[in-house]
């Protein structure tokens, strides 16, 4: 059973997606910044979290994996090409789902989950009237929506290799597009927070 998105949906991604890349293109000057010398009385699990210039260039990298593999969706929406042109959709999906769970472990060690994990509990951390600082939690959700999202896409490779695929395919695929979508709002807001706020209007 093979599913394309509609324009609606095809319109959000490509708004999201290109939302991310725009903050990835801020992002790159802080890639160029070099990484302190460390003894290894200094290393511990905390240099490889957010703020930390380890912590950067694997939440980069991380969101870089995340976004190209969403390029699955583009491949999804161009059903009526020849594969020959452009590959096997069976092929993408692999793809997206390597991509994906390779960023996701990269945005994970950054955001030090499980064992340093801050905003395990993000609520405490949102303070609406701080205006865009005080949605410092968001990094919480969002965290925990990358792990949930990729749970998903995993469930869902179960689902394609089951009988009852085409019973429940169709409200899976419903329940990981909403949660990609949660992500992508969240992460947004997150990426505005820590490089617009903290690098691009600071500077």
């Amino acid at each position: 059973m093979r599913f394309s998105p509609p324009p609606t949906r095809l319109l959000a991604w490509a708004i999201g997606t290109l939302t991310v890349a725009f903050f990835l293109i801020l992002g790159f000057w802080q890639l160029l910044h070099s990484i302190p010398t460390y003894t290894i009385e200094d290393i511990d699990f905390k240099m490889l979290k957010g703020g930390s210039p380890v912590g950067f260039k694997l939440a980069y990298f991380g969101t870089f994996l995340l976004v190209m593999g969403q390029l699955y969706t583009l491949r999804k929406a161009t059903a009526g090409v020849s594969q020959a042109r452009i590959g096997r959709r069976r092929s993408w999906l692999q793809a997206h789902c390597y991509l994906d769970v390779g960023g996701v472990t990269l945005v994970l060690i950054h955001s030090g989950f499980p064992l340093s994990f801050r905003y395990a509990n993000p609520f405490p951390y949102l303070r609406p009237t701080w205006g865009f600082i005080g949605l410092t939690g968001v990094q919480g959700f969002a965290t925990w929506l990358v792990l949930v999202t990729v749970i998903s896409g995993i469930v869902g490779e179960g689902l394609r290799a089951s009988p009852s695929r085409s019973r429940l395919l169709r409200p899976w695929l419903k329940i990981h597009v909403l949660l990609t979508c949660l992500l992508f709002v969240f992460g947004i807001i997150h990426l505005f927070i820590v490089l617009w706020l903290k690098y691009v209007s600071a500077a």
